[in-house]
């Protein structure tokens, strides 16, 4: 009984230390669980505040880039709304062996800075910025592209692309003029801007060996020009017409007109062979009046033949004279008188002018009459002298002199008293 009771003791000994143990073990499980749950939750808390970390990290990223753009905004707003001004002045197209001066200009650069020309990629001068636009001399040497570029201290700021095409050869054709008739003359031209270049084969010509008066278009041509571009400026030959000269004497007896009619004109200067000639034609001397070296106009003369369009009549320097027209005198009465021991005479009537142009001013002025000798007779012809014209019209008349007038010298009436014989027969007393 006793072993049974301390068996039972220690069973239950066992089981109490079991319980403990189970107890214990229980225990120590759940402080484990706590441990874990403990640990979990502390993992979740530092999660959850490395997610809060990385939330404000990346806002602050986000307001870093909002915050720079915005700043790169107001700069590029700023830039437009006042931009840099820089730029290269020149022509874009040029031609081999042509220059120009390039001009660099920019507000941002400053005194002392050091201003570089590249072309294709080659420096080719260099000048320090003293405050005004920068020059630089550029040569076109080759046909292409070149690129120009301007280096600031060291940093490239503005390009300008040149294209350059070809040497220009600027011909210009001369022009000729010759007359009618006249040999063709040697056709020439000039050539600018090869610089060494040759253009072979050119020459200038006329098509169609024109001889007929006009103008005729002299061209350019030449069988080889591959090297350059050639702008051609045509001549001109221009035939014009032969001119010529009137030979005739132009003149003719006072009649108040200007007008002189001609049955055909004596010209002179037309090439052998060609047939041209004139008809009637009516000149015009400058006014009515007699005189020499007179100006004649000879308008609208129509020549005629095949080779008429060849020509033209010279007008310049044309003269002739007019000649007084010779008038008379009828109708002259002188009176008879006594003898008085003179052969003075007078006049009863100065007569009348015929000849006188209708409308023309002109009558004698006066003249001095005599008898042919003193002594008394019937009959007895008397000699008229200095006889002269007056009027407007006066110098365009000379006045035919030969006058046939008569009178009477009757015996006086103290010879027919004394009945003096002597007297009678024409002698005076001394």
């Amino acid at each position: 009984m006793q072993k049974d009771n301390k068996g039972t003791e220690k069973s239950g000994a066992k089981s109490v230390n079991s319980k403990a143990d189970t107890t214990k073990s229980s225990k120590s499980a759940s402080d484990k669980d706590v441990a874990n749950v403990t640990h979990s939750n502390a993992g979740a808390v530092a999660a959850k505040k490395g997610k809060g970390v990385l939330k404000v990290l990346g806002l602050a990223v986000i307001l870093v880039v909002v915050a720079v753009a915005g700043l790169l905004l107001v700069r590029y707003l700023l830039a437009q709304s006042n931009p840099p001004v820089a730029s290269i002045e020149g022509e874009t197209a040029m031609r081999i062996g042509q220059s120009q001066v390039l001009t660099f200009d920019s507000d941002q650069l400053k005194r002392g800075q050091t201003v570089c020309w590249y072309v294709n990629g080659k420096r080719v001068y260099c000048q320090k910025y003293d405050g005004k636009p920068l020059q630089y001399r550029y040569n076109a040497t080759r046909q292409g592209v070149d690129h120009v570029r301007v280096d600031v201290d060291g940093k490239t700021y503005k390009w300008l692309n040149v294209a350059v095409g070809k040497m220009l050869a600027s011909v210009q054709v001369e022009s000729h003029v010759i007359t009618y008739g006249d040999d063709l003359p040697q056709l020439s031209f000039t050539v600018d801007g090869t610089e060494g270049q040759t253009l072979l084969g050119c020459k200038a010509y006329v098509e169609g060996n024109p001889t007929e008066v006009g103008i005729y278009p002299i061209k350019f041509s030449c069988d080889q020009c591959d090297t350059c571009d050639v702008e051609i400026v045509e001549g001109t030959l221009e035939i014009v017409p032969r001119k010529l000269v009137v030979s005739n004497q132009f003149e003719k007896t006072y009649d108040g007109t200007c007008q002189l009619d001609l049955d055909e004109l004596d010209l002179v200067g037309i090439v052998p062979d060609d047939d041209v000639r004139s008809g009637m034609a009516t000149a015009y001397f400058a006014d009515k009046n007699v005189g020499e070296e007179k100006q004649v106009i000879l308008p609208s003369v129509e020549l005629t033949g095949e080779d008429a369009s060849n020509y033209c009549i010279d007008t310049s320097n044309l003269c002739g004279q007019i000649l007084p027209k010779s008038i008379k005198v009828e109708g002259i009465e002188v009176a008879s008188k006594n003898y008085d021991g003179t052969t003075k005479a007078t006049l009863k009537s100065a007569g009348r002018l015929i000849g006188v142009v209708d409308g023309d001013v002109v009558a004698i002025g006066g003249c001095t009459a005599s008898f042919s000798d003193c002594k008394v007779g019937k009959n007895k012809k008397v000699c008229l002298d200095n006889v002269c014209l007056v009027g407007r019209d006066k110098d365009n008349y000379v006045l035919d002199c030969n006058f046939n007038c008569t009178a009477d010298i009757q015996k006086s009436y103290f010879d027919l008293i004394l009945n003096k014989p002597d007297v009678v027969h024409g002698q005076t007393d001394k």
